[in-house]
């Protein structure tokens, strides 16, 4: 008996470090967490998952509805599609996504989550991540002006050196004396 609460303990324990190791790194690499219950409709979000779509950490019930709520109206029925489509042949639901927060601002998100069903095939739950994709974003349009701009300077410098050649050739007269 003595040696059987032994090993209980070191696999509790065990088991706590490793959920704290689970829960820092999500913390650490700012990974936000959903988990929707289909049968229920309870879902649970990680305070992460709040701030990417705009809301601040309890402030609304999490649910399908909030989600969706948040999710910026170009991109709505897309989201929803692929995740019906991901429910409907057991495939992942993959897709980056545009959250519209009540300021305006316009935030993305890479999201992934998977279904579960249970033995007659049904979905019942949901468990996905999502990761803040907007500063890449916003890096990525800021180098693709950069570029356009680089681009544009670039073909006026060339403009100039050809107008130079031309006139040059027009004025210079015959070059093999």
């Amino acid at each position: 008996i003595g040696k059987d609460t032994t090993l209980l303990k070191r696999a509790q324990m065990g088991l706590r470090e490793s959920e704290e190791r689970l829960r820092s790194a999500i913390v650490v690499g700012r990974l936000a967490t959903w988990d929707w219950n289909l049968l229920t409709g309870d879902v649970a979000w990680s305070d992460e998952h709040y701030r990417i779509e705009g809301y601040a950490p309890g402030e609304v019930v999490p649910s399908y509805e909030a989600w969706i709520a948040r999710v910026h109206p170009d991109d709505r029925e897309a989201a929803e599609s692929a995740v019906l489509n991901a429910m409907q042949t057991g495939g992942d639901y993959a897709r980056e996504v545009r959250f519209l927060h009540p300021d305006g601002s316009v935030h993305w998100a890479n999201a992934r989550g998977r279904f579960f069903y249970d033995a007659a095939g049904a979905a019942v739950r949901m468990i996905g991540s999502m990761l803040d994709t907007t500063q890449h974003r916003e890096f990525e349009e800021a180098q693709r002006v950069l570029v356009a701009e680089l681009q544009h300077r670039t073909r006026n410098l060339i403009a100039v050196v050809r107008a130079i050649a031309d006139r040059t050739l027009r004025e210079g007269g015959d070059m093999h004396h």
